[in-house]
This record gives C-alpha cells, sequence and structure tokens, in this order.
C-alpha cells in the first residue's frame, strides 16, 4: 500500500456529495493571502484557545480563519462559542459538514474550503503564537516551497492548564538547541531527511492550496499516518522548515496515546521509512528501526499504557539491539541528522 505514496490520487472526489454548510461568516469578497483552517470535532475550551490564537495575531497580512466541524449533529457549546466569535470578527467562518467525513476527510475539505494561496492547517487543540503569521509569511516571500513547517513548544494540559512540564521541556530543549544552532533560519529538506525522520510537523504547517489539490490530498488508506501525506508534498514540489518555535502543541489524553495507535503508527513508521530508502536505493534497515524506535519514545507513556515498552517493542519487531539502545545514544544521532542539515 505504501509503494504508492506518491500517487496523486484525487482523494477530494471521494466525499464530495458531503455538503459543508456554511453556518456563520460571510465570505470575504476580496482574496486573503492566507488561510489558517481549523479541522474540528466534539472540542470546546482548545477550539476557543485555537481559534483566539490565530485572531491574536500580530500581523498586517490579509487572513482569514475557517472552522471546518466534521460533527454532523452539532454541539451546543461550540454552535455558542463560533457564533460569538463570528459576531465579533469578520475574518472568521465557521463550517459544519451535513455527514462526518472522517478526520484525512475533513483535512481535504479544509483545502477546499480554503480561498487563498497558501492555507495553514491548525489541528483544534493547537496554538500558533502571536508572530507566527509574521514569520511564516517572510519565508514564503524567500522561498519556492510546497509545503513548509515549522518547530512546535509541547505543553502539557495538567487539569485544563497549560504547562511547560519536565517531559515537555526534554522535548522542547533540543529543538531550542537546534533552533540556537540554526539562527532559526529555514532549512530544505528531502526524502533522504524524510527517512530520518526529520520532517514537517503536523502542528501549523503550510501548504500552498494549488499544489495541495494537485497532490491528491490526503489518502485514507495510509490512516492514521499523515506524514506520507507531509513528505510527498515535500517530495512533489519542495519541503522547507522554519527552525523557530512558532506554535504549541497540547499534549493531553488522546487517541495518540492509545497502545493500539502507538503499535500501529510504529509499524507504519517502519513500512514507510522502507519505502524512502528505497527512493535513493539503501537496502539498509537501520533507519527503519531507529525511526519505530523513535516514534515510539516519543509517543509512550508509561503510566497511561497497559503494556511495557519492551511489549510495545515486540509487536512492532524491533530488534533487541535497538530496543536496548539507551536513550543518549538515540540522542546523538539525532543530533548528528540535524547538524548534516544545518551546517
Amino acid at each position: 500500500m505504501l509503494e504508492n505514496w506518491k500517487d496523486k490520487k484525487n482523494c477530494f472526489i471521494e466525499k464530495k456529495e458531503v455538503e459543508s454548510e456554511l453556518v456563520f461568516g460571510k465570505k470575504s469578497e476580496n482574496q486573503v493571502e492566507l488561510c489558517i483552517a481549523i479541522p474540528t470535532f466534539r472540542r470546546t475550551k482548545e477550539l476557543f484557545e485555537a481559534v483566539s490564537s490565530a485572531l491574536n495575531q500580530k500581523t498586517n497580512i490579509l487572513y482569514q480563519i475557517i472552522v471546518v466541524d466534521n460533527d454532523a449533529d452539532g454541539n451546543p457549546k461550540v454552535y455558542e462559542i463560533m457564533k460569538k466569535i463570528c459576531e465579533q470578527h469578520n475574518n472568521v467562518l465557521y463550517y459544519r459538514n451535513k455527514k462526518n467525513l472522517g478526520m484525512f476527510g475533513n483535512l481535504n475539505r479544509c483545502i477546499q474550503l480554503a480561498n487563498s494561496e497558501w492555507i495553514t492547517i491548525l489541528h483544534d487543540d493547537d496554538m500558533l503564537k502571536e508572530n507566527y503569521i509574521n514569520n511564516i509569511y517572510a519565508e514564503l516571500k524567500k522561498h519556492k516551497y510546497g509545503i513548509i513547517g515549522v518547530f512546535p513548544e509541547f505543553r502539557e494540559d495538567i487539569q485544563g492548564q497549560l504547562t511547560e512540564s519536565s517531559k515537555c521541556l526534554k522535548t522542547n530543549k533540543i529543538k531550542r538547541i537546534i533552533s540556537k544552532l540554526s539562527k532559526g533560519k529555514t532549512v530544505e529538506l528531502g526524502i533522504k531527511n524524510f527517512s530520518m525522520n526529520i520532517r514537517v510537523n503536523a502542528t501549523g504547517y503550510i501548504l500552498n492550496r494549488d499544489q495541495a489539490i494537485d497532490s491528491g490530498g490526503f489518502n485514507e488508506e495510509f490512516y492514521p499516518l499523515d506524514f506520507p501525506f507531509y513528505d510527498k508534498m515535500g517530495s512533489l514540489y519542495g519541503c522547507g522548515l522554519i527552525t523557530k518555535m512558532l506554535t504549541i502543541r497540547r499534549i493531553g489524553e488522546n487517541e495518540a496515546k492509545n497502545v493500539n495507535t502507538i503499535i500501529g503508527c510504529a509499524k507504519g513508521m517502519k513500512d514507510f521509512t522502507r519505502q524512502l530508502l528505497m527512493e535513493f536505493n539503501r537496502k539498509t534497515n537501520w533507519r527503519e528501526q531507529y525511526c519505530a524506535v523513535m516514534f515510539v519514545q516519543n509517543s509512550y507513556d508509561k503510566y497511561n499504557n497497559e503494556l511495557s515498552l519492551k511489549e510495545i517493542y515486540e509487536k512492532v519487531e524491533i530488534t533487541p539491539f535497538w530496543s536496548y539502545m539507551p536513550k543518549i545514544a538515540l540522542k546523538i544521532i539525532q543530533f548528528a541528522s540535524w547538524a548534516n542539515i544545518i551546517k
């Protein structure tokens, strides 16, 4: 299945008969320069914070925000939140799908509904920092990339409060070091980088709309793996990564913490990395093992999983050499990979 990851299969037509109703807001008569699209499903407080972060941008760039609700039944609290926001801000539109399109289907619908050359995809539990648009728009003028990612700052949701917990601090520290070493510049990524799991992050990336549609969009055959789409965009139209922390990614209880999801995604990571290696005639499998181990390490929480780390490694078929490798050795490999890019 994953061998077809660069195919331009048109995934936008699969659920074209499902209408997305414009509930609140008015389409702009002017061509906006950038659209922030927020796919949502049954979130309230987090959605409000995501939209607020999009509204609080310190910029003179003309932009629009669209919220695309995948809850066909409707949620009274979401309805009230979006009604109030759209009454106060004329650059916000709230759509609701008449039927649930699935996660990838809703992401594709966001791309279709956007009315701009560039689209930022913001998950409904994440946020943009106030300097996001100005930073990313400056790079759009310098480079011709089809997709550009940024560094997220991880925050843990503890009883409704976002905090930089010790768990987040470890992850953020690595990004801050890389950002300092690279002086926050934009680096170009390609298939060799993707095969080391250095790629666009799912939080706050920006797409060229026409090229995203030309690519065929998110393919549900790859679910729950979203990164094949990012890599496809980067491979076909060019990929950049701004080494600045311009977004906030919320860590909380969600499907990504489900042990079966972790196992499924780690297996998918191995298979997909193998496909990437074939692109430049690499037959060694150590990268497959490394990427899978790093994925599990970043996703696994011993307090929230019914299986031990060892049991998960066994199910993902990770060899003992990698499963027993000290974390410091994994970090050295990670830094060496980054050093090759930012030198």
